[in-house]
């Protein structure tokens, strides 16, 4: 299952008449140091606004792709071949842990938090 972040999208002003309204799929350029691309798909909780901007859930299509290397806050380019679209900044950082805890708080609102089966 792939991993769903949540990021913050500023589309170039100068592509404006073709800014998504909806899911897209970019080349996003995570790291200086790693020249490939590496294919995200950005599902728009809503259109942009004035200025271009949106949040949106962001994944990546291969498992292999360095997100979690990048800092909260940092930006990343959006490409669509040579044409950059926007930037992409990561609000939520992803949980690196396997071990997920839950609470079934409905069924049993006084029981301690244990491990995710």
């Amino acid at each position: 299952m792939t991993q769903k972040l949540v990021a913050e999208i500023s589309f170039s002003p100068s592509i404006r008449e073709k800014w998504p309204t909806g899911t897209f799929i970019a080349e996003a350029h995570l790291l200086a140091e790693s020249p490939s691309p590496w294919s995200m798909r950005a599902e728009l909780w809503g259109p942009p606004n004035e200025g271009g901007r949106a949040f949106a859930w962001i994944s990546f299509l291969s498992a292999n792709a360095p997100f979690t290397d990048i800092p909260l806050g940092d930006s990343f380019q959006l490409k669509l071949g040579r044409t950059v679209v926007g930037t992409a900044r990561l609000r939520v950082h992803p949980m690196i842990s396997t071990a997920y805890e839950e609470n079934d708080f409905v069924g049993h609102p006084t029981a301690p938090v244990r491990a995710a089966a």
